[in-house]
Parts: structure tokens; C-alpha cells; sequence
């Protein structure tokens, strides 16, 4: 499921000889992106990733900053994932 397209399409101008065809963003990309900018929206939100824990307070900003982008983007993951897994045992009628 995380690969199918979050917008498939079949119309002819689409995926005619003469056209390019693109799905686009994957259900997980898609997922992703709306949960890293439900987090974005949130100032108090602070994202936490297993591998940065005991990051001392006295790091330099860039590592800080990039240590932050790395967490966000991984709780995004992690939530798109768990929402895709939920929805698959939903559609499977385990859910």
C-alpha cells in the first residue's frame, strides 16, 4: 500500500503513446507531508528520534537544526506508516 499512488489515474490524456506518464506522490509520500506540516503548525511540538537521545543542549545549531529536520522527518514516516498499516488491516477486515 505504501507504494500505490495517493492519486491514481487512467485518463487517456495521461498515459496516451505520445504523453509522459506520472503517478506522482506515493500514499506514504503524501501521508508523510500532512503529518510533517500538521507538526510544522504546532509550536510546541518537538520531534524526538530514537537514535538522538542524549543530545546535549550545548550542540552547535547546525547540528542542532539538522538533528531536528532528521527527527521530523522520521515521526512523519513513522506516523504515515502507522496510518497505512491501519488502513491495510482495515480493508483486509482485521480492523
Amino acid at each position: 500500500m505504501e507504494n500505490e499512488p495517493a492519486f491514481p489515474t487512467d485518463s487517456a490524456a495521461q498515459v496516451g503513446p505520445q504523453t509522459w506518464h506520472y503517478e506522482g506522490l506515493t500514499k506514504l509520500e503524501y501521508f508523510a507531508g500532512l503529518a510533517m506540516q500538521g507538526m510544522l503548525a504546532d509550536p510546541d511540538f518537538i520531534p524526538r528520534h530514537p537514535d538522538h537521545a542524549g543530545l546535549p543542549s550545548t550542540a552547535e545549531p547546525n547540528e542542532l537544526s539538522r538533528r531536528f529536520r532528521e527527527a521530523l522527518a522520521w515521526n512523519a514516516a513513522a506516523i504515515a506508516k502507522a496510518l497505512l498499516a491501519a488502513l491495510e488491516k482495515e480493508s483486509n477486515g482485521k480492523g
